[in-house]
């Protein structure tokens, strides 16, 4: 991870750069690179080989194939590399809600005043940490939503050509469309918040914690 991906440098550089352009000259090729990882012609074969793994070990089971679980597994490193952004991110910001109190403590003459001054830089440093944090794995997440959605598209698009004849007649063309506009949306609409969801239980307990205080 470079540190101008990190505190999100790059997004500036690409403005900047755009606006040092004369309007309407900015082409594709003056914005970032792909990473190749989301493109749909990697993507799309990955998820289509690791999907039909699934569907035959399943088989041999004797069981219905999950294809959530095979976007899980697919998605595995980078959701569990935004759910540790993300937990740490609410982590500090839930230090920063705890040391309010040391706060309160210094104001009533409990602590001394260099201890006001020590939980102060602290404070500080904790909302900064924390929002980069959360703001990285918000960017993180994006960026996995869109290779899984992407994924999932080239799967559906690529899967009528791979069938049997026989196989196919159980395809129709509102199917498709329906899988295209409804499943695959709700993967970009609800895979956008999958680090926050998986904090969610983390959040509750603190919640309850605190007003039990």
């Amino acid at each position: 991870m470079a540190v101008s991906d990190f505190i999100f440098l790059w997004i500036q550089k690409t403005f900047f750069n755009v606006f040092a352009m004369e309007p309407g000259t900015v082409k594709p090729a003056d914005l970032p690179k792909i990473p190749a990882a989301m493109e749909c012609g990697m993507s799309g074969p990955a998820l289509s080989k690791m999907w039909d793994a699934d569907r035959a070990k399943a088989k041999q089971e004797g069981r219905k194939p999950s294809l959530v679980y095979t976007l899980l597994r697919f998605a595995r490193a980078e959701l569990l590399k935004t759910i540790m952004l993300t937990w740490i991110g609410i982590f500090l910001n839930v230090a920063v809600a705890a040391s309010t109190d040391g706060v309160v403590k210094v104001v009533k003459g409990t602590y001394t005043e260099q201890t006001g001054y020590i939980l102060a830089v602290f404070i500080g440093c904790c909302i900064t940490f924390g929002n980069i944090f959360l703001q990285q794995g918000t960017y993180n997440q994006t960026k996995l939503t869109m290779v899984v959605y992407g994924a999932l598209n080239s799967m559906i698009f690529r899967k009528p050509g791979q069938v049997t004849s026989a196989e196919l007649s159980k395809f129709t063309e509102g199917g498709l469309i329906n899988l295209l506009a409804q499943d695959c949306q709700a993967v970009l609409e609800v895979g956008s918040f999958m680090g926050f969801f998986a904090m969610a239980p983390f959040q509750v307990k603190c919640f309850f914690n605190f007003i039990t205080l």
